[in-house]
């Protein structure tokens, strides 16, 4: 219930900084939600070192069509 009611959050977050991650990682995120009482979402998500090189491409592909 308190999910539901945003009263709690469980999340964890483990970053290359303070966490033996594989050296293609820059981190995990794993979180979740309540879409109702009786019904939960669990996202994960992850970073690789390469991410910003990636945001750059897909705005380069999406200008060259201009």
């Amino acid at each position: 219930m308190g999910l539901y009611q945003k009263e709690r959050y469980l999340t964890s977050i483990w970053d290359k900084e303070n966490n033996n991650l594989p050296n293609h990682l820059n981190y995990i995120a794993l979180d979740t939600h309540a879409r109702t009482t009786g019904e939960g979402v669990v996202t994960l998500n992850y970073e690789f070192i390469n991410t910003d090189k990636c945001y750059e491409e897909e705005d380069a592909a999406d200008t060259d069509n201009l």
